[in-house]
């Protein structure tokens, strides 16, 4: 999966008697040739683009990680947490998550257009090795996506078979809005905010009728519904499952 989650082993029980208590839970193996994408940091005057903050870096992780599945990905759902000022706080939270490389940034408000800004670093030493600004505009996020995916994965895993320059080149809908409105679901489906998420797949889809992928969340997100008995009315179940079918 793009994105990967580690659950540290449990410390020792503590022992009787005031032996020793405080062991410290084991530092995972930093694995080769590995990667963790972190939220970006939405300044002040972005609000309304938020969801970037979150969907953006998720984007880039599953590109990056179903394109390279040699390539160890651990993305922001499994996080939400942000990179730290300093080296040492990069360092640190690299060593934590046992990867080589960490991938952050942030959204800013500027006079006249937003800019989003990522930054790779060595997770070693905390030295940023990478660094690119994009102004969001009318092309959307998908051109952003796919930049940041080909330029960090070439840094952090070399040259790139045929059939993984296709997956990182993927174009999963030609309508930008379409994909906006995409991965404003994504983010509001990882929130269980699912008829936002619901309501956003169903704009993603009115936009463009063949995005294939916003039929795949929109029936993951009826089946959670379906599941949890999420419903606001008894004869909403009907009706969810039959969209859920087709």
């Amino acid at each position: 999966s793009a994105h990967a989650q580690r659950i540290a082993t449990l410390p020792p029980p503590c022992a009787i008697g005031g032996a020793d208590t405080s062991r410290k839970i084991p530092v995972p193996p930093r694995h080769p040739t590995s990667l963790a994408v972190m939220p970006l940091t939405v300044g002040s005057g972005a609000a309304a683009f938020v969801f970037l903050g979150d969907g953006l870096p998720d984007a880039v992780a599953a590109r990056i990680g179903t394109a390279l599945p040699r390539l160890f990905v651990v993305g922001r759902r499994a996080l939400h947490r942000r990179l730290g000022p300093d080296a040492g706080a990069i360092r640190a939270l690299g060593a934590n998550l046992g990867v080589e490389y960490l991938l952050g940034g942030d959204i800013a408000r500027t006079r006249t257009n937003l800019r989003i800004t990522f930054a790779l670093y060595d997770a070693a030493t905390g030295r940023r090795t990478w660094q690119r600004a994009f102004f969001y505009d009318s092309a959307g996020a998908l051109p952003i996506e796919q930049a940041v995916a080909i330029e960090v994965a070439a840094r952090v895993a070399g040259p790139f078979s045929e059939a993984e320059q296709r997956e990182l080149l993927r174009v999963p809908t030609a309508r930008h809005a379409a994909y906006d409105a995409f991965l404003r679901g994504n983010v509001a489906a990882d929130e269980f905010a699912r008829s936002l998420a619901s309501d956003a797949y169903h704009r993603a889809l009115q936009i463009d009728p063949a995005f294939a992928d916003a039929y795949a969340r929109l029936a993951l997100t009826d089946a959670d519904v379906l599941d949890e008995n999420d419903m606001s009315g008894p004869d909403e179940g009907g009706k969810i499952m039959q969209e859920m079918q087709v």
